[in-house]
């Protein structure tokens, strides 16, 4: 089993690049910036890639996604939570007024 995050700020689409390699459909995200977590599972034999996106917005939290292990085990992900630690513990001001 694999898991992937993607998050990207800059013009380039990777969902819509993995989407392509995997010869999969596209669905348009929301907006061009996206936070996505990925899961490789087995169904009736056949791989499967599972996929949560959601689209983000300048000012708005930031969302939990899953981050999946080994056993079936997954992990939420705040990135909001994890985002404000970051900014914090590499003392970076964050104007949220």
């Amino acid at each position: 089993m694999a898991t992937a995050c993607s998050f990207s700020i800059d013009r380039t689409n990777l969902h819509k690049e993995l989407m392509q390699r995997l010869g999969a459909e596209t669905v348009e995200s929301f907006n061009s910036l996206s936070a996505i977590a990925y899961r490789v599972v087995e169904r009736a034999t056949q791989p499967q890639l599972d996929i949560w996106q959601h689209s983000l917005c300048v000012g708005e939290a930031l969302p939990t996604l899953p981050l999946w292990l080994r056993g079936e085990l997954c992990l939420p992900v705040d990135l909001e939570r994890t985002y404000d630690r970051t900014c914090r513990e590499q003392r970076i001001h964050l104007d949220r007024a």
